[in-house]
């Protein structure tokens, strides 16, 4: 059968690792094109709008092995015209058991995965495990971050389902001993808020002074590191425990409970 395509034009042979690794790619960015159900037109004009023409003979010459080499710009602008992470288009996660990540040298798709998160390093001729894991603690730092952000932000999660459990409690305990067990949960948890922004700032004051670029935070966490943990500590308990009574004190008025003296209920009535 010969080599050649449709047009006449021959196909390249994949004599080079940048001819494979791009026939990978390429056969990804088809998958992915008939799962999205696009032609290379379609492709085209959704790269155009992204603001980056990826002409339709590029996609063509790609697909069919007449293209030797893949740009950065063109797998990123592609990856988002299929609307797909870019990472599949490199490591072709399912569908493939290895992909040649270096010349000779393979790795499963989850391994490349890894290898770009910086999880994994395929074991090439004069690696330095040294600077590796010197160049792993940036990402470190980053995944330290976003955990101590998650951390903060469940525990005021936690503070507020806490405060929403006062009624549940009051059907089973008096207004008095519901607010005392309230308070107690509260206390725990805002321990654990405290801690958690005591150690963001400490995290980020590290990163700062390592000479990196502060990640972006969500505003009420920005305010609560410029308060201080004890001061929105306070303030926190301050506002639940006024609601708290407030509620208990709404119920006191308007349910009948259980051990209220003849006094009580007349006082109910008369307000």
């Amino acid at each position: 059968m010969s080599p050649d395509d449709e047009s006449g034009t021959r196909k390249l042979p994949m004599d080079s690792w940048e001819q494979r690794l791009t026939s990978s790619i390429a056969t990804a960015i088809r998958y992915w094109r008939d799962q999205r159900g696009m032609t290379a037109k379609d492709v085209e004009a959704a790269t155009w709008r992204l603001g980056h023409r990826v002409p339709k003979s590029v996609i063509v010459n790609l697909e069919n092995r007449r293209r030797e080499s893949i740009s950065v710009a063109e797998l990123l602008i592609v990856a988002a015209a299929l609307e797909v992470p870019p990472i599949l288009l490199l490591a072709p996660l399912g569908r493939s058991e290895s992909v040649e990540v270096l010349p000779d040298i393979g790795a499963t798709p989850w391994q490349v995965r890894g290898w770009v998160h910086g999880a994994f390093v395929p074991p090439y001729e004069g690696l330095s495990y040294e600077r590796w894991r010197y160049a792993q603690i940036i990402l470190g730092l980053h995944d330290v971050h976003r955990a101590l952000v998650k951390r903060y932000m469940n525990a005021e999660e936690r503070l507020r389902l806490i405060a929403r459990s006062l009624p549940d409690l009051m059907a089973v305990e008096s207004p008095d001993e519901a607010v005392a067990t309230v308070m107690r949960r509260y206390r725990i948890v805002a321990q654990d808020l405290a801690g958690s922004l005591n150690e963001l700032r400490d995290h980020r004051n590290s990163m700062e002074e390592d000479g990196f670029l502060l990640p972006e935070l969500p505003s009420a966490i920005e305010e609560a590191l410029i308060a201080g943990s004890e001061v929105i500590s306070s303030d926190v308990e301050r506002q639940i425990i006024q609601d708290m009574l407030l509620l208990r004190d709404r119920i006191r008025r308007h349910a009948s409970l259980p051990g209220e003296n003849a006094s009580g209920d007349e006082e109910s009535t008369n307000s």
